[in-house]
């Protein structure tokens, strides 16, 4: 691949000049929320959008979800959307490059184009890759300062997002304009994470608009691996602009341009332009109109992808009688080219105009008053890989004073691929006649609060049919399996300063192979690909109005039958902000062994230890 100068020695220079002048990294009290003076209950009283397309306590949400705030990353110390997702109970995060992840929910997780089961949205937009399945985690990233909060939903939610989001929906929801006014820097240097350089302007446009800008790079030294030269670097840049018309109509127009590496045998970038515009009609009736258009490049050594995405959605809601309705319809067309520069390897044809054309429908209905709820839908979904898909949903639920409990059935598919279905190369061909992985999943669970402790628990299980094999005679579907497992979250605040929650999760994957497979991935080493346990506990003391100390320790179980053994490492945050404007963060992360998270790849997670500055204007 053609190597290039790097732009980010500039940033990387400024950064670090910075690092010695500056006295602190930015912060103000404004958090989502702040634990002090916060009770459980009030936590437990934040809102979501993505389980059903509407506001709804996360209290109430009959589902298994969970959600990081802007204050739980903020305590972090993390800058990648990725490292972020360590801490959800369930949720299989694991780099196996300086700057590549996986990031998967209930299995199937081991590397790259495996993690393919998982929806992951930024303020709706899909940045499903469409050639390889699965999230190319190394190009997607967002200023972290600007995130209201990352919504994880573990399960199947095809019923309203389609095809793809079967293990799980990621939903990354960014901030208002209004709520990002004023200026903000934040520089940082550390081990592995060599440079880091955000910066972002807010102000106001006449009486009803508000607009941001904003610019953010990094660079990544390499993973460690045997003869793996992974050091990675991005460079990003965008804006959003939010306006309100009176009370009933709003409207945001937003963008991001990047480009950056990741080792020296991968190039990319693209950008994206997303318009959405709701109004409202009462408190029982609303739309919701967005566009977006995505354009994303890459090269590597093997092809060249360039891809332009045109997406349209509609959505009404509307409350009626024990009925809340929300339905929708949507459009999206695809073109790309891929290009291989050798003979004997590529994607036949090099061209293709794809369509998605779908409709959902999903009713919340309360036949028996405010407390039990029975929702139910499905979406329509046409495609030019698999062609017609159902994908229902039936959800219970019942509500006490500071508790629920749910219950609920889906189904879900994972729709072939480009890469899949059209590839030719010596001794292995794309399957044009593939069929979609599918899924039915039961699901059952519980939400209690008392005055210091909250408990979320989830139990699943999960039929798998149609799974993707590949062997001697190319792709086919050839497998099938169960999945099933628990998921628990508790949190305790004994004190209004000080937090702890402890997550956990257990799974167990049971595959079969048809008995005429010639695939060369093993019923056995495909269940190897995930850990059967995984903790997290999480501290977050506020020493004093000045001072915080936010601990993490995450045990991973190892990973049957492979050369990746259990670990247990600890992350460690300081925060000092002696004035609202100014804030000091020292970070140490992955403290323990250095040790690999996937399965055949070389890169190990080493140690690092940063330090980041910022003010706040």
């Amino acid at each position: 691949m053609k190597q290039r100068p790097s732009d980010f020695a500039k940033i990387a220079g400024c950064s670090l000049m910075a690092l010695f002048s500056a006295t602190s990294f930015a912060a103000r009290d404004d958090l989502v929320l702040d634990i002090k003076g916060a009770s459980l209950e009030q936590l437990m009283g934040l809102k979501i959008s993505t389980l059903s397309r509407k506001q709804e306590l996360l209290a109430r949400a009959p589902a298994a979800v969970y959600v990081i705030t802007r204050d739980d990353i903020r305590r972090m110390g993390v800058t990648h959307i990725a490292e972020a997702l360590r801490y959800v109970p369930g949720l299989e995060v694991n780099r196996f490059e300086g700057g590549k992840w996986s990031v998967s929910a209930r299995g199937f997780s081991s590397s790259t184009t495996n993690a393919n089961k998982m929806l992951v949205l930024i303020d709706g937009r899909s940045i499903y890759s469409m050639l390889y399945s699965g999230v190319l985690w190394e190009e997607k990233d967002v200023m972290l300062e600007d995130v209201d909060r990352i919504e994880v939903v573990r399960g199947p939610g095809g019923t309203l997002w389609g095809a793809n989001a079967v293990n799980g929906v990621i939903n990354i929801i960014t901030r208002n304009a209004q709520e990002t006014q004023g200026g903000v820097v934040t520089v940082g240097a550390g081990l592995e994470e060599r440079g880091l350089y955000q910066q972002r302007y807010g102000w106001r446009i006449g009486e009803e608009g508000y607009a941001r800008i904003y610019g953010k790079g990094v660079y990544r030294d390499n993973s460690g691996g045997l003869g793996t030269e992974d050091d990675s670097e991005h460079l990003q840049t965008g804006f959003r602009v939010d306006l309100e018309r009176g009370s009933q109509d709003t409207y945001t127009l937003q963008g991001d341009y990047y480009r950056g590496e990741a080792g020296s045998m991968e190039e990319f970038h693209g950008g994206n332009l997303m318009f959405n515009w709701s109004h409202t009609f009462s408190e029982q009736r609303s739309q919701q109109l967005l566009l977006y258009f995505d354009n994303t490049v890459l090269e590597t050594t093997g092809l060249d992808d360039k891809r332009d995405i045109w997406n349209l959605e509609y959505q009404l809601r509307n409350q009626f009688g024990f009925h809340d309705v929300v339905a929708g319809l949507g459009y999206r067309v695809v073109h790309d080219e891929v290009l291989s520069p050798s003979e004997v390897s590529g994607l036949r044809p090099e061209k293709r105009n794809d369509e998605v054309k779908n409709l959902f429908i999903q009713d919340e209905i309360k036949p028996f008053g405010e407390n039990f709820r029975f929702i139910a839908g499905t979406k329509y979904e046409v495609n030019d890989y698999s062609g017609e898909e159902w994908q229902p949903s039936v959800r219970l639920a019942y509500d006490f004073p500071d508790a629920i409990i749910w219950a609920s059935w889906s189904k879900a598919v994972r729709v072939p691929t480009r890469l899949e279905h059209d590839l030719y190369a010596p001794g292995l061909e794309g399957a044009q006649s593939l069929l979609p992985e599918r899924a039915k999943f039961y699901e059952v669970g519980g939400r209690k609060s008392w005055k210091k402790w909250t408990l979320d628990l989830s139990a699943y299980h999960g039929e798998y049919d149609d799974l993707r094999t590949i062997g001697t005679s190319g792709i086919r579907n050839e497998m099938t399996g169960d999945v099933r497992g628990v998921e628990v979250s508790l949190d305790y605040k004994p004190n209004p300063v000080w937090r702890l929650r402890l997550n956990a999760s257990h799974m167990e994957m049971d595959m079969e192979l048809d008995a005429s497979s010639d695939s060369v991935i093993s019923a056995e080493s495909l269940e190897d690909t995930s850990p059967r346990d995984m903790a997290q506990l999480i501290s977050y003391w506020d020493i004093s109005p000045s001072w915080s100390l936010n601990a993490y320790l995450r045990y991973v179980d190892r990973i049957q039958g492979s050369n990746i053994p259990s670990f247990l490492v600890a992350d460690l945050s300081v925060v000092w902000k002696p004035t609202e404007d100014l804030r000091a963060q020292w970070v140490l992360r992955h403290l323990g062994d250095p040790h690999p998270e996937s399965v055949g790849v070389n890169g190990e997670v080493e140690s690092d230890a940063a330090f980041y500055l910022g003010w706040e204007f």
